[in-house]
């Protein structure tokens, strides 16, 4: 049986597993083979647990784990859950996760960051950071993605406030690609991934991974 990469992001589904390279490969990180980290999609954040996230701090191969959920409609909520799940795996939890993220280390040594989506500190999800990151050229068809949402929403008795900003995600792209998904890279390059709503995560991946640009 192969080994683990020593360096692991846990996140919730496949959204981020397509995404999260083509920003890092933006902001002067190579994403080739053989990779800096496993991006690992858990499928969902109930998988996201204390068994599993033990399993990975305590594997003997495991240098680095960081994990990237999403807020939702509560940021400290999401954060608390994370803390209760580690317990006395990671030291040094602080009671309130800070705007640049969380980066610390576990009883044996390895290395562990958390990041909520879209910034640590407010309610929202993965869709929120990337629709801070617009181009000028993408405004006026994001304004139109938005205005049908909301249309749609008051129409809608089953729809989802807290899903708002993935939908209008989605509204974009399949007005502006009509169906792909938009973690593929000619939709994500119609987006601003080097811009500043999205240099905090960066900032804090490189940090989490110690990762220099074009290493």
């Amino acid at each position: 049986m192969s080994k683990r990469h020593p360096k692991i992001l846990l996140v919730e589904g496949k959204s981020e597993v397509g995404s999260i390279p083509e920003i890092l490969e933006n902001n002067g990180i190579p994403w080739k083979k053989p990779f800096p980290v496993f991006i690992k999609n858990m499928g969902g954040l109930k998988n996201i647990n204390r068994p599993k996230i033990q399993a990975y701090l305590q594997d003997s191969n495991t240098i680095v784990i960081g994990i990237v959920i999403d807020a939702d409609d509560d940021s400290n909520r999401a954060w608390s859950s994370i803390r209760a799940h580690c317990g006395e795996l990671v030291e040094d939890l602080p009671e309130v996760l800070d705007e640049g993220g969380f980066i610390g280390s576990s009883s044996r040594g390895v290395r562990f960051g958390v990041w909520v989506m879209p910034d640590n500190q407010n309610k929202g999800m993965f869709e929120d950071l990337l629709l801070a990151s617009f181009k000028p050229e993408s405004q006026a068809v994001k304004a139109l993605s938005e205005r049908f949402i909301e249309d749609g929403s008051q129409l809608i008795d089953s729809f989802n406030e807290l899903h708002r900003s993935k939908s209008i995600i989605n509204a974009w792209v399949a007005l502006e690609e009509p169906g792909e998904p938009f973690w593929r890279e000619s939709v994500l390059k119609k987006l601003d991934l080097t811009g500043p709503g999205l240099s905090p995560f960066v900032t804090w991946f490189k940090m989490l991974y110690e990762l220099k640009e074009d290493q």
